[in-house]
């Protein structure tokens, strides 16, 4: 079972501080006790909870069993009810350091604390009053920390040891698939057209005229990734997750199928190890955007997004058609993205609005005819009113 420690005191903190009008009534101050939780007990409670909710959700045996890991206990989502194809897929977690709730399925994130999650299953009366404060007080103490913040939304799992060893060594990957360092190859004039200066985050394939582009760790001597630029209009590019990459190199070993399948929500969101989750994030559709723009990442296409939510992130679509597809998609869900058709028009370029598709063709431009651009910071907005100007 889980530790999370032996003993904490609810005794530094009012709980009831914490509470809404109509729980203060049911939760008389008067008539509570402070008490000391057993966390050890807590979690074994919430795991038998958890059975019992699985049993009431699912018919198939392998979706009613939980898995329990040394900081999580990993489940089929109740909510999007997981994979219809493979069973076996447990993309729920409740996180025993921050007592939160969240689903990995991309087309659900369910995300709340494990208090939320107990309410919203009818199984708090399976808990003493110290405990549902205990579980209540600890998801409300987060904050925007980095660490903090990693661990409440899960992200501990994705930046542990066990992970880190996972990802591949970028001279091990160069040497096994044959590539060459970019300065001095016949690929570094293409680059620099394309204003890249970062070569370490590239490498290529003069056999196969292939530019691998590396999703890289926080030291960038890592690879968790990586993407395929083909030259190939049919099929331009081509993205490995971390399990495709050990495949390719023939280090797969199945026990770790699991942690490489977690760690592949990360593998196309590229630079996400070295991004500063403390500040906004902006993400773009492809890494070369990304690597121009400040503390940014790229998704690899219009139609991914973050696998977490994290505060003040905004989106810069390419400007074509299904960038500004998405970008209306997004602005209709409360997201921020940002307004091209708005900022071309205040810094007097709509006239070259055809030949500017992205980012890099905007620098380009600008850097070209010696134009002045307006703040790039100014134009993005999560108000559906602002969408005709996307």
């Amino acid at each position: 079972m889980i530790q999370i420690s032996k003993m904490i005191s609810t005794q530094d903190y009012n709980p009831i501080d914490n509470l809404s009008e109509g729980e203060k009534a049911i939760f008389s101050p008067s008539s509570y006790e402070v008490k000391e939780v057993n966390t050890d007990d807590l979690w074994k409670k919430i795991y038998d909870s958890l059975r019992v909710v699985l049993a009431s959700e699912f018919s198939s045996e392998i979706k009613r069993e939980p898995i329990p890991h040394k900081d999580r206990i990993s489940f089929a989502c109740v909510y999007c009810g997981d994979s219809v194809k493979d069973p076996r897929k447990k993309r729920g977690n409740i996180f025993s350091g921050t007592m939160q709730y969240h689903c990995f399925n991309g087309d659900c994130k369910a995300h709340m604390s494990v208090y939320d999650f107990l309410k919203d299953k009818a199984q708090l009366n399976n808990f003493s009053i110290e405990e549902q404060f205990f579980m209540k007080e600890l998801n409300d103490k987060r904050s925007l920390d980095l660490k903090k913040l990693k661990a409440s939304l899960g992200l501990e799992t994705f930046f542990s040891d066990e992970i880190a060893d996972l990802s591949v060594d970028r001279e091990f990957f160069l040497k096994k698939m044959n590539l060459q360092e970019i300065k001095g190859s016949r690929i570094e004039k293409y680059l620099v057209g394309r204003l890249q200066k970062d070569f370490h985050k590239f490498a290529w394939d003069p056999k196969g005229n292939l530019l691998y582009v590396f999703n890289l760790n926080n030291t960038s001597d890592r690879i968790i990734g990586c993407q395929l630029k083909t030259f190939n209009k049919k099929n331009p590019y081509l993205t490995w997750k971390l399990t495709k990459i050990h495949q390719e190199l023939g280090i797969f070993n199945p026990d770790n199928a699991e942690v490489l399948e977690k760690m592949d929500f990360l593998s196309n969101i590229f630079g996400i190890l070295q991004v500063d989750l403390n500040k906004p994030i902006t993400i773009f559709e492809g890494p070369l955007d990304s690597f121009l723009f400040p503390n940014s990442v790229g998704i690899c296409s219009a139609k991914n997004s973050l696998p977490f939510e994290v505060e003040g992130s905004r989106y810069f679509y390419d400007n074509d058609y299904t960038g500004r597809e998405w970008a209306v998609k997004r602005i209709q869900e409360g997201k921020s993205v940002f307004m091209w058709r708005k900022f071309l028009q205040d810094s007097e370029l709509m006239v070259t609005e055809s030949i500017i598709k992205d980012l890099n063709d905007l620098l380009l431009y600008v850097r070209k005819h010696k134009k002045v651009c307006k703040r790039f910071v100014d134009y993005f907005s999560d108000s559906r009113y602002d969408a005709i100007w996307i």
